[in-house]
């Protein structure tokens, strides 16, 4: 019973902190019961008393059919307006409402804990909150409905991110719902998305300046069109010089801090001598890789130097400081709520799916040494 107690109250206090923080801002949907659940480890029903304690305290507002909402500042419970049959919200409330739909997948409960998914959201998050706009987030894989949360929860607009299912943004736009997509891209729909071919190519020059020849290329999921861009600008760049990637490319079906550990560790293991440089498609690799090398005896940057992806909080908090390509993220998000309130003034350009391209910026720090 002790351990049961010291759970649900250090859940109780995580989102009261979170909530305190602006993590969750007001008017915000939590995760739902099964995810928060996941997160922590814990069964439902010590998920439900720490929300029952968050509700008693005035904190969160329980919706029914909807979930549980964060109150406003004075401890009301959300007011919400009527909704159309589509989802829209119709006049009579000047604080619009918009989507926030992260991609869910059965190895992952809640993509949100992803660091590039977590800065977007926080991100977007203040753009709306200077905008009057309300962001609700949540995580939609492709065996969910769209449907169902539109019979739920009204929506103004929606930016889905990254690799979400065709299908929800089919069925938005069949709707006629304001809608982006966030870092990715697909031709139907307006896109916001970095510019990975230049990202992963002004790595290969980057490095190539700094006299590297034996680089080896660390791949994310190439089920990511983020990631085959930038493994096709790296390539691409490398065979402008007459050169490949040293040993091929490692990695590829994960982006995760253990995956580019262990791939490094193989890539030692098979190759005839250690890359002189190695460029990861994301920092959790990078990083990875680091401590295989350090494990390896190998001194990063005296003996392998090490370029990452994204520039994250992470990455900095590295010994040695990580060389990262920053995405610029800010941008990101700022462009994606610009474009969504270009389709509220006039929703034509609904019909014009452009896709805008954010630069990527290299930003130098200490794992990187000249040969």
């Amino acid at each position: 019973m002790k351990k049961k107690a010291f759970l649900y109250q250090r859940l109780y206090d995580d989102i009261r902190r979170n909530i305190e923080q602006g993590a969750f801002s007001a008017g915000q949907l939590l995760p739902s019961e099964r995810e928060l659940g996941e997160t922590y480890g814990v069964d439902r029903t010590t998920v439900r008393r720490a929300l029952q304690m968050l509700s008693d305290d005035h904190l969160v507002s329980k919706l029914p059919g909807k979930g549980t909402i964060v109150a406003m500042p004075n401890g009301s419970a959300v007011q919400e307006s009527p909704v159309s049959s589509m989802g829209v919200r119709l006049p009579g409330n000047q604080m619009r409402t918009v989507g926030f739909f992260i991609p869910q997948n059965k190895k992952v409960a809640d993509k949100i804990m992803f660091p590039t998914y977590t800065s977007l959201l926080y991100l977007t998050e203040q753009e709306c909150s200077e905008h009057n706009i309300r962001l609700i987030y949540s995580a939609l894989d492709e065996q969910k409905e769209l449907d169902d949360y539109l019979s739920t929860m009204r929506f103004d607009g929606i930016i889905f991110l990254s690799t979400i299912a065709d299908k929800h943004l089919a069925r938005a736009l069949e709707l006629g719902i304001p809608s982006v997509l966030l870092n990715n891209h697909r031709p139907e729909i307006i896109s916001i998305c970095t510019d990975n071919l230049e990202g992963g190519a002004c790595v290969a020059r980057y490095l190539l300046d700094q006299g590297h020849r034996d680089i080896m290329l660390l791949a994310g999921n190439r089920v990511s069109i983020n990631c085959r861009e930038r493994i096709q600008g790296f390539c691409d760049e490398l065979t402008v010089h007459g050169l490949s990637c040293y040993g091929g490319v490692f990695g590829g079906t994960s982006w995760t801090f253990e995956a580019g550990y262990e791939e490094t560790k193989r890539a030692l293991s098979e190759l005839p001598a250690p890359p002189t440089a190695l460029f990861a498609c994301g920092d959790r690799l990078a990083l990875g890789a680091l401590k295989a090398f350090q494990e390896a005896g190998l001194e990063v940057p005296r003996d392998v130097s090490i370029v990452g992806y994204d520039n994250s909080e992470q990455a900095q908090y590295a010994n040695p400081k990580l060389t990262s390509v920053d995405t610029n993220l800010k941008a990101l998000s700022a462009t994606a709520m610009r474009a969504l309130q270009g389709i509220f003034n006039d929703p034509t350009l609904a019909t014009y799916p452009l896709k805008v391209m954010v630069p990527p910026t290299l930003v130098e720090h200490d794992s990187v040494l000249a040969r």
